[in-house]
């Protein structure tokens, strides 16, 4: 019995140094596939010999999709040269408006977009028509841009956004001749095994203002920042009309140059993408990771961005703002509050649980949640946890605040006291704002203007126990509020005063909010009630949208994308 006992023991051992044999074989096996892989993707032939474009029946006939190995990533350049190259390869002039090259999203850039190429004999502008059916769905219809000047010509290349997933897409293309003469074309595209992470029709509220709404397509950003990233676009029916892909982190918004569209893709990376959906340069901002906002200096050809940075997030985030050089892709610390603001940063406490709000251990003592660009090296900035706009002079030289906009007792007794600008009015400042946005106005003067902000109205300030929240009447919690709302001040820099111009309230959301001018019009965000909105000049409202999610969309903004996609 003994002997069989132990025969049965050294068959297990056998058995399990048979199993670990095995796993070591393979986690080795896959850890010398997964090296060699990172080295094939850096070989721009190896990538071109493994991205083909080939015939895909399940979208159409005639219909052609890119094919290629599951370990290319969309932002790797190298693919996107061998899509363009291959694409190269098989355009011609046989293609006409009646027989188009049709490619489905190629560059991998945009999950509902559509590639055309063809030749017409005369010049032509094209314009399109997607249809799906369904009396829930509207038709959607655009003027392409040609990148052309007078957007006539006789070769044509697009992408075409606005394909509805879940649906059969009929896309008919016209063309127009400069004579006015039009000849139409369909495309029939199978879109019905096309899944996103979104709706593809958000439920829509209409408001008591008989206003239009404004041209052009609401982008959410950051929707269920930890479950999706992309950057969903949708139509003033609540459509869903474009999922532009990005690999983690979100973007905070898109700034258009040059007839591109730049935004981030990762927390440390920005991609520079045409009309036609193709990648043509990234930055990568080593040693620093995005979080909040950036924006565009044209003046400077320079991107402002707030950042936390490799060497300091241990100890403090959000307090630091770089330039990035465009032209050179250089890279510099501009702004770090805690030399404008050393006495407050000093004061600040780790909250009892000793992580801040994202669970890690450095100190979130200002919390710059957005920025502005005001003119020659000046620019507000909103820090959340002060509930301040703080205004600063010479960023690129010698930084200084130039002023404070906030509730008087906030830096009473302090050596910033003097900076703050008095307040004309009986109103209650804003509290935990989002979203600051200068806006000049000639008529105004020099040395005034307005700054327009979403105020959260919400009272939170976790590393200031003794923060003074006594003046600001009828503010939130995290989960409850009466409402938030679109704050207008005048800024007067001659006589050193604020007052609120403009007011209305908006969906309460304690943070993760914006809002936004378009034409007449404004755009909010309330992201903790899960909704954006556009209301008219007076702020009464148009259309409000309500989403579904699983946590909420950072912020959404509203681009007409003339001259990208469209004429």
């Amino acid at each position: 019995m003994k002997e069989k006992i132990m025969k049965i023991i050294r068959g297990i051992l056998i058995l399990l140094v048979l199993v670990l044999i095995g796993l070591l074989i393979y986690f080795v096996g896959k850890n010398i596939y997964t090296n060699k892989m990172k080295e094939n993707v850096k070989d721009k032939e190896w990538v071109y010999d493994n991205t083909l474009i080939t015939h895909n029946n399940s979208y159409g006939e005639d219909i052609f999709s890119i094919s290629k190995h599951k370990m290319i990533d969309v932002y790797n350049m190298n693919y996107q040269d061998a899509v363009d190259k291959r694409i190269n390869e098989i355009v011609d002039d046989s293609y006409t408006l009646d027989y188009p090259l049709v490619i489905y999203n190629p560059y991998g850039t945009n999950n509902l977009g559509v590639n055309v190429y063809f030749e017409t004999e005369e010049e032509m502008e094209i314009s399109y028509v997607i249809s799906v059916g369904d009396e829930k769905i509207p038709n959607y219809s655009n003027t392409l841009n040609n990148d052309v000047s007078g957007n006539y010509t006789k070769e044509h290349a697009y992408q075409i956004i606005g394909l509805v997933p879940g649906y059969k897409n009929v896309i008919d293309l016209v063309g127009k001749t400069k004579d006015g003469k039009e000849v139409t074309s369909t495309i029939f595209f199978d879109a019905t095994k096309i899944k996103v992470n979104s709706d593809v029709l958000i439920k829509t509220v209409e408001g008591r203002s008989t206003e239009d709404m404004e041209d052009g397509l609401f982008v959410l950003f950051g929707l269920d920042k930890a479950f999706n990233a992309n950057n969903y676009i949708y139509d003033n029916n609540g459509v869903l009309r474009a999922d532009l892909v990005i690999e983690d982190y979100r973007s905070d918004r898109i700034e258009f140059i040059d007839g591109k569209l730049y935004y981030s893709y990762n927390n440390d990376g920005i991609g520079v993408i045409n009309r036609l959906g193709r990648i043509e340069k990234k930055y990568l901002l080593d040693g620093y990771e995005m979080h909040h906002d950036y924006v565009y200096d044209k003046e400077n050809n320079k991107f402002l961005i707030l950042v936390n940075s490799d060497k300091e997030k241990n100890k403090t985030i959000e307090d630091l703002i770089i330039s990035l050089d465009l032209e050179t892709g250089e890279i510099k610390e501009v702004v770090d509050m805690k030399d404008l603001m050393p006495d407050i940063y000093k004061e600040a406490k780790m909250p009892e649980s000793g992580v801040n709000t994202y669970g890690g251990s450095g100190l979130d003592w200002i919390h710059l949640n957005s920025l502005s660009i005001v003119d020659n090296g000046e620019i507000v900035v909103s820090g959340r946890e002060l509930s301040s706009i703080i205004s600063i002079k010479n960023i690129y030289s010698d930084p200084e605040i130039k002023y404070i906009i906030t509730d008087e007792d906030v830096f009473e007794d302090t050596k910033y006291e003097d900076l703050v600008l008095d307040q004309k009015g009986e109103f209650v400042p804003q509290a935990g704002q989002h979203t600051i946005t200068y806006v000049s106005d000639s008529n105004l003067g020099k040395g005034k203007y307005y700054l327009e902000l979403y105020n959260n109205n919400y009272a939170s300030s976790v590393t200031r126990e003794s923060f003074p929240w006594d003046n600001y009447q009828g503010v939130g919690d995290f989960t409850d509020g009466y409402a938030s709302q679109y704050y207008k001040y005048l800024v007067d820099e001659n006589k050193g005063t604020y007052k609120l111009v403009k007011e209305f309230d908006v969906a309460y959301s304690s943070i993760v909010s914006s809002i936004q001018d378009v034409g007449d019009n404004h755009v909010t965000s309330s992201g903790r009630s899960n909704c954006y909105a556009e209301y008219d000049n007076n702020g009464v409202l148009i259309k409000q949208f309500n989403y579904t999610s699983q946590k909420y969309a950072y912020r959404v903004f509203k681009y007409n994308f003339d001259k990208i996609w469209f004429d």
